[in-house]
């Protein structure tokens, strides 16, 4: 699970990169 910092910055990965994948 991803803490809310993780999320924060999980969601902008998404937005940026327009993927569904996590970032590793």
């Amino acid at each position: 699970a991803l803490s809310p910092e993780e999320q924060k910055v999980y969601e902008e990965w998404k937005a940026k990169y327009g993927v569904t994948a996590p970032p590793v």
